[in-house]
C-alpha cells in the first residue's frame, strides 16, 4: 500500500473520518491457469478492470460510501468496446431470430463465447435461460444487460469457464423461488477454474421477503455457495440482500476444502447472516472488497472465519485492503469453536484493512487444542476487541 493510502486509512483526523482510497485491481494479474485458451479475453478484462476506481469513505461511526460514477462510466464504456470486439470478431449479430442456430454452433464446439440471452431471455423468469448458458459448452459466458432483471431461481455453475454480468446487470431472485431453506442463488461445487466476472453488476436477493412471515426463517439461503472449489475467483461483482451470507466458502460433500480461491473487487451488503464466509479453505485471497451492512444479529459477523467440523482447515487465508463497516455483529471474526487438536494449523492474516462501526471490531475464539496463528497488521480495529483464543492459538496484532 501506498504511503497516502495508508495515512487515509490510519488517520481519522479532526473529523473522526477513517478515508480509505482503493484502486481496485491495480496489481493483480489473475494466475496463467485461470485464463485457459481465453487469454485474450480475460487479459482485456483485467485491463478494464484495473481502470475500475471507486474512492471510498468510512469513519469512527461505521459510514461506507461509495462514490464511483466516473469510474462506473469508464468501466461501462471499456466493457462495452470488449463486448463489441468479440462479438464484431465472432461475427455475432444480437438478433432474438438467429439465436437457436448460435445456441446449435455452441453445442457444436464451433462458438466458445457465448450471449445467455440466446438461451431466451425472459423478464418474468429468466432461470432457464441462465442456467442453460452456464452449463453450455460455451468457454465464456456473457450475461448481457437486457434493460430488466434477470429474474431467476437457483442456478448452478460449471467448470472451466468465464462468466462475465456485463455493468448495469442485475440478477435478482425471483419471488417466492427461495422457499427452502437452504436455498442458493449461485452455487458451485467440485469445480476447477471457474472465474466470474461482474464490475458495475449486482447480484440481488430479497433478504425482507425471508425475514417475512411468509418464509420459515433460515440464515441459509445464501447468495453465493462456494463448495470444493479449485483455482477459481469472484471479482467485482455486488452482492446484496441475501438471505444468509453474500459469499460462502467452504468444503463439499467430495473435497474437504476449496484451494485457490481470490475475493476481488466485491461489495458485499446487507446480507442478513454475513457478508463474506469461509467455512474450509487453502490459499484463499480476500483483496479490496467491501464488506458493510451486514448480519441481523450480534453473533454473526461482516468477514467470518468459520470451520464447521474439525476436519475443516483455514490455511495461508489472507485479507488485504478491505473495509468491513456498519456491521449488527462483529467485522473480522475468528470463530474457531469446532477445531482441535487434530485439526490442521490455522494461518490467518488480515492485512492493511478497516473494521470499523461494528459491534466488535475483531472477535477471535477457539477451544483448547486449535493451533495456528492469527496476524492483523496495519489494519485499523475501532471498537471493541473479543480475543478468547485457546492457548496454542497465536493472536498478533500489530
Amino acid at each position: 500500500m501506498k504511503k497516502s493510502d495508508e495515512n487515509r486509512m490510519s488517520n481519522p483526523g479532526t473529523t473522526g473520518r477513517v478515508k480509505a482510497a482503493h484502486t481496485l485491481a491495480r496489481r493483480r494479474h489473475l494466475p496463467q491457469a485461470l485464463l485457459g485458451g481465453a487469454a485474450v479475453i480475460l487479459l482485456a478484462l483485467s485491463s478494464c478492470a484495473g481502470r475500475y476506481v471507486a474512492s471510498r469513505t468510512e469513519d469512527a461511526a461505521g459510514v461506507g460510501a461509495r462514490t464511483e460514477a466516473a469510474a462506473l462510466s469508464d468501466t461501462t464504456s471499456l466493457a462495452s468496446q470488449l463486448h463489441g470486439d468479440v462479438t464484431s470478431a465472432l461475427g455475432v449479430e444480437k438478433k432474438a431470430s438467429e439465436a437457436p442456430s448460435l445456441v446449435r454452433e455452441v453445442a457444436d464446439g464451433k462458438r466458445r463465447v457465448a450471449s445467455a440471452a440466446w438461451w431466451g431471455y425472459n423478464w418474468k423468469d429468466a432461470t432457464e435461460a441462465l442456467q442453460r448458458a452456464l452449463r453450455s459448452d460455451a468457454e465464456i459466458i456473457l450475461v448481457p444487460d437486457m434493460g430488466r432483471p434477470w429474474e431467476i431461481g437457483p442456478v448452478s455453475f460449471a467448470g472451466n469457464k468465464t462468466v462475465v454480468f456485463e455493468p448495469g446487470v442485475v440478477v435478482e431472485a425471483k419471488e417466492g423461488a427461495f422457499r427452502p431453506t437452504e436455498s442458493a442463488m449461485f452455487s458451485a461445487a467440485n469445480l476447477d477454474n471457474l472465474v466470474v466476472y461482474g464490475y458495475g453488476a449486482t447480484i440481488r436477493m430479497r433478504r425482507a421477503d425471508y425475514e417475512g412471515s411468509l418464509y420459515q426463517r433460515s440464515s441459509t439461503r445464501h447468495a453465493m455457495v462456494l463448495s470444493g472449489l479449485r483455482d477459481s475467483a469472484v471479482i467485482g461483482l455486488t452482492i446484496e440482500e441475501a438471505g444468509g451470507d453474500g459469499i460462502l466458502i467452504g468444503p463439499s460433500d467430495r473435497r474437504f476444502v476449496s484451494r485457490n480461491v481470490t475475493v476481488q473487487d466485491v461489495t458485499a451488503r446487507k446480507n442478513s447472516r454475513q457478508g463474506i464466509t469461509v467455512v474450509s479453505g487453502e490459499n484463499i485471497a480476500i483483496d479490496h472488497c467491501e464488506i458493510s451492512q451486514n448480519a441481523s444479529r450480534l453473533r454473526d459477523a461482516g468477514l467470518s472465519f468459520e470451520p464447521a467440523d474439525a476436519l475443516n482447515k483455514l490455511i495461508d487465508c489472507t485479507v488485504t485492503h478491505t473495509a468491513v463497516v456498519r456491521g449488527v455483529g462483529s467485522g473480522i471474526r475468528a470463530a474457531l469453536s469446532e477445531l482441535d487438536e487434530t485439526s490442521d494449523p490455522v494461518s490467518i492474516t488480515v492485512k492493511d484493512s478497516v473494521s470499523a462501526g461494528n459491534t466488535v471490531s475483531l472477535a477471535v475464539t477457539a477451544r483448547t487444542g486449535a493451533r495456528g496463528v492469527i496476524t492483523v497488521t496495519g489494519t485499523e480495529l475501532n471498537g471493541p476487541k473479543r480475543l478468547k483464543p485457546a492457548a496454542e492459538l497465536e493472536v498478533n496484532i500489530e
